[in-house]
C-alpha cells in the first residue's frame, strides 16, 4: 500500500456508509490483497454484489485492482492506506450528516467483530482467549483531560501498529478500537 486515501468528501463518506463497503476495505485492510469471492466470503456478501461494492470504493481511491478488467472474477483488489480521516471532527464540514452515517456503519462494525468473537472464542486455543481484552471504564474528565487521554491513546495505539502491523510468524489479526467519548445522557442526583 503506497498512495494514500483522499480527504473525505460528502460523496466518499456516503459511498463508505454502506456497511459491506466498509467492511470489505476493512477486511483488505487487515488481511491483505484477495480476489472478490474471497472478500465476499469474509463479508457475507455475494460475490456478484461484492465486486460492485469494490468497484465503488476503488472508484473513490479506497481500494485497487491488478489483472484483467475484463475479468472482474480473476482480479486481486487491495486496499489504499489511509483510512477515514476525520480529524478534529466538529460536525460543522459540510459532510457532516454523511461522516455520522459512515461512523455509525464504522462502530456497527466493530461491535460486529466483538460479537462475532464472542460466538467463536471457544474454538480458539485457551492462550489465545486468556489473551484477548475486553475492557471498558467510565470516568468523570474535564474536556482538556478527554483530549489527553485521547492523545495518549494515539500514541499507543501508533507505537503498536507501527511495530506490528505486518503479518509475522505466529501472529493473527487483532481488532483494535479505542472509543473516548462523553456519555451521552445527563443525570444530575437529587440534592
Amino acid at each position: 500500500m503506497t498512495a494514500e486515501t483522499p480527504l473525505p468528501t460528502a460523496e466518499i463518506l456516503r459511498t463508505l456508509a454502506v456497511p459491506a463497503r466498509w467492511r470489505a476495505y476493512e477486511a483488505l485492510r487487515n488481511f491483505g490483497s484477495m480476489r472478490g469471492r474471497d472478500v465476499a466470503k469474509l463479508v457475507k456478501v455475494s460475490e456478484g454484489s461484492m465486486l460492485a461494492h469494490l468497484r465503488e470504493l476503488e472508484r473513490i481511491g479506497f481500494v485497487t485492482s491488478t489483472g484483467d478488467a475484463s475479468k472482474s472474477r480473476a482480479q486481486v483488489w487491495s486496499a489504499v492506506a489511509g483510512g477515514v480521516r476525520l480529524m478534529e471532527y466538529d460536525r460543522t464540514e459540510d459532510y457532516a450528516v454523511e461522516a455520522d452515517a459512515w461512523l455509525k456503519v464504522r462502530l456497527e462494525a466493530q461491535a460486529d467483530v466483538l460479537q462475532d468473537w464472542v460466538t467463536v472464542a471457544g474454538n480458539w486455543p485457551r492462550d489465545w482467549q486468556s489473551a484477548a481484552e475486553m475492557y471498558d471504564s467510565f470516568l468523570h474528565l474535564t474536556r482538556d483531560e478527554l483530549v489527553e487521554l485521547g492523545n495518549e491513546l494515539h500514541e499507543l495505539m501508533d507505537r503498536w501498529h507501527n511495530a506490528h502491523s505486518a503479518p509475522g510468524p505466529g501472529t493473527k489479526p487483532v481488532a483494535v478500537s479505542t472509543n473516548a467519548v462523553p456519555y451521552p445522557h445527563s443525570y444530575d442526583p437529587p440534592e
